[in-house]
């Protein structure tokens, strides 16, 4: 084949168009065997010493760069382990944030994990309690019981004597899961044990009121750790281990968190039964950061099981390209390898990680002219790219990527006030003008001055009319104790606020006649928000690499701040100099997305994509939205998908951006 025919061909159907792996147990990517065999045979030991003596304290700790193959390590481990028909649980959690909630956050992560659905249709969750019945009926067997007999016995008397330290409502709990097919019930079950229902949903459950995220920061960490407790004892129940890795660590190093995540290790290893921590770490933030501040013991664990994850030798390099390229082409598998090899020349090299070697192939293939450093597709046609524009296409697709997963996976992100509040604070610090600090204040995130002017930040994601109204009235609180010409905003999510909460609806007109403001993120709006977050735990953990003819180096928060600038998560109604910012008076039931739509197709069909505002006003009242030339400037001043300029008439015209 011609060079430029190989060259269509891998960009029509590119091997190593991402990166990412899939979650370890749908992970069907091609797999290099023998990298880190010794690591995965070591983990294996492990999970076999928890399998048969399930209250020793262990951990583990890999020590390795990002993207070094943990993914498809622990596929490798977990597919071992069912064609042995043993049955593990695994669950990834992501960077730790705020040291006053580690044990409820690894509770939220722990569910998010057993919530997902495998490509079986199951959730792990699911499997857990197959496993807990058949250990149930086991018991109940060697007690001298006929099958018939055994499905006229009381389970949850037997249950509550099998397990001594199993609390009544948390045994109910699980009862009643394996009593009920209806997803919805089930889904119900899972979210009172972790974050708690009230109301009419409790009460079908025949469950108390229950709410985590309303009680102070102490006591919900001594609920969650009592839900822990009683999953590590139906663990212990039903034989079945769970994997705990714990990734991003990278990126901590506060003192105060390190240690509170110290305390986690320490929980799990001696207070629950059946669960393996892996830590997962770069060398030198070990040895700098974390061993300096954890406990002589814990350390002492995790040095007793320590892992090392290598990265590619050339020729392990090259068996990655040319099993990616074979697992979609056939025939012409070899020619298009030793064409990509060649045309990848000495960027190829030892030392290099799995993610790092398929970043730099994506490059090859989507790169024009002689293969440089940057992995950045140039158009035939275009001029050079300067190295910050590098920088912004590389941030740029880090972020679309971050975004699909996102879209792709909803229930990987449920709900989180914590994640929206730092996406939102990554926001402010990319404007000038914002100072502001953490507030010490329940559901009120964040508090500063911009240019002078108070602000405040009311984040609440909690399912209970109680955590929505206190969360209100408490910006309405702020927005009466300071000027007139103060702001608060609302923040939560469109899934979490049921339009029957009479107490929440009142509260909400008492905050939007203050002059407050209410955003309730949508399943579309709320993608870009957790997406951003992804972004920056990426990021902030050094997991984002930047391919620069100046040399390579990974992104850091100044690189990502003009991306994120453009971003518009809130309408902030401040102009750049603090002065008030013209008000949009949107038609009642209709949104700034709507109404970004409906502009974008008009702009669109327009001759070179230019619109003018006359025209848009007359098209838009076509679809029952009037606006008038003065909102409708100002609506798409504020968009960053639209620009406004001036034809030869004088006219104003929109076109995008």
């Amino acid at each position: 084949m011609e060079d430029k025919e190989i060259l269509e061909k891998l960009r029509a159907n590119n091997p190593f168009v991402s990166s990412a792996s899939p979650l370890p147990w749908d992970n069907k990517n091609p797999d290099l065997l023998q990298l880190s065999r010794e690591a995965s045979e070591d983990i294996e030991q492990l999970m076999r010493h928890k399998r048969r003596e399930p209250s020793t304290p262990l951990a583990g700790l890999v020590l390795g760069e990002p993207g070094s193959g943990k993914t498809h390590m622990l596929a490798r481990i977990l597919r071992r382990m069912r064609s042995r028909s043993r049955f593990s649980v695994f669950v990834a959690v992501r960077i730790f944030r705020d040291a006053q909630s580690v044990t409820k956050y690894l509770l939220d992560e722990i569910f998010v994990n057993l919530k997902q659905v495998h490509s079986n249709g199951r959730t792990q969750f699911d499997m857990i309690m197959s496993e807990f019945a058949n250990s149930y009926q086991e018991r109940r067997r060697q007690d001298g019981y006929s099958k018939a007999e055994i499905a006229r016995l009381d389970p949850r008397s037997l249950i509550a004597r099998d397990i001594p330290g199993l609390e009544r409502n948390f045994l109910k709990c699980f009862v009643q899961y394996l009593s009920t097919s209806d997803p919805a019930a089930r889904n119900d079950i899972l979210d009172w044990l972790s974050e708690g229902l009230e109301g009419e949903d409790a009460l079908k459950l025949g469950l108390p009121d229950r709410d985590l995220n309303s009680l102070s920061d102490a006591r919900r960490e001594q609920e969650a750790e009592k839900v822990l407790i009683a999953l590590g004892l139906i663990l212990s129940y039903a034989k079945v281990s769970m994997i705990i890795c714990f990734d991003q660590l990278d990126a901590m190093k506060d003192r105060e968190l390190i240690s509170a995540w110290g305390n986690i290790i320490n929980l799990l290893m001696n207070n629950l039964s059946g669960i393996l921590p892996l830590c997962f770490l770069r060398s030198e933030i070990w040895n700098d950061v974390f061993m300096p501040v954890l406990d002589d013991a814990i350390v002492q664990r995790l040095r007793n099981n320590t892992m090392i994850m290598k990265t590619c030798s050339l020729e392990q390099a090259r068996l990655l390209i040319r099993m990616k390229i074979e697992a979609l082409f056939t025939d012409d598998a070899e020619e298009i390898f030793q064409w990509l090899i060649k045309r990848m020349g000495s960027t190829l090299r030892d030392g290099y990680s799995p993610r790092v070697i398929i970043e730099l192939a994506n490059h090859a293939i989507t790169a024009t002219g002689e293969i440089t450093e940057s992995p950045v597709p140039v158009d035939d046609n275009s001029a050079p790219l300067d190295e910050n524009d590098i920088i912004a296409e590389l941030i740029k697709n880090n972020y679309e990527d971050e975004y699909k997963k996102v879209q792709s996976e909803p229930n990987a992100w449920p709900p989180n006030a914590d994640q929206l509040t730092l996406a939102l604070s990554v926001w402010l610090n990319s404007h000038d003008g914002f100072e502001f600090k953490k507030s010490d204040l329940k559901n009120m995130k964040l508090i500063g001055k911009y240019h002078g002017r108070d602000f405040s930040f009311v984040v609440v994601t909690g399912k209970s009319h109680f955590v929505a109204s206190a969360g209100l009235n408490r910006g309405s609180d702020f927005l009466t104790s300071h000027q007139k010409d103060s702001y608060c905003c609302y923040i939560s999510e469109e899934k979490v606020h049921k339009p029957t909460w009479k107490q929440v609806k009142e509260a909400i007109k008492k905050f939007e006649n203050l002059g407050g403001r209410v955003i309730l993120l949508d399943a579309n709006e709320r993608i870009k928000w957790y997406a951003l977050t992804a972004l920056i735990n990426r990021v902030d953990n050094g997991d984002v690499n930047l391919y620069l003819s100046s040399g390579n180096r990974v992104a850091t928060r100044e690189d990502i701040k003009d991306f994120v600038k453009n971003f518009k998560l809130v309408d902030f109604p401040f102009d750049d100099d603090g002065s008030e910012a013209e008000i949009i008076n949107l038609p009642a039931g209709l949104n700034d997305a709507v109404i970004s739509n409906m502009l974008n197709e008009m702009v669109e069909a327009s001759p070179m994509n230019m619109l003018g505002t006359l025209k848009a006003i007359d098209l838009l009242a076509q679809r029952g939205v009037n606006l008038t030339v003065k909102d409708l400037m100002a609506f798409v001043k504020r968009e960053t998908t639209f620009k406004i300029y001036k034809n030869a008439n004088d006219e104003s015209i929109i076109s995008f951006s």
